[in-house]
């Protein structure tokens, strides 16, 4: 069965936003949280695509 469905209650959202650099092609990202209880989350969320220019 294939019944995907969420149970629970709406902490927030984060939205991711990918922009490419001019001169380099590197990706700039842009992250939103709608509220403070996504902060932790997004910081996680941001460091790992921090780590993704690195490589």
């Amino acid at each position: 069965m294939n019944n995907k469905q969420i149970v629970g209650k709406e902490v927030g959202t984060i939205s991711v936003s990918m922009y490419e650099e001019n001169e380099t092609g590197l990706p700039i990202f842009y992250f939103k949280a709608n509220n403070k209880h996504m902060l932790h989350v997004l910081n996680i969320i941001e460091n790992a695509l921090n780590n993704f220019n690195k490589d």
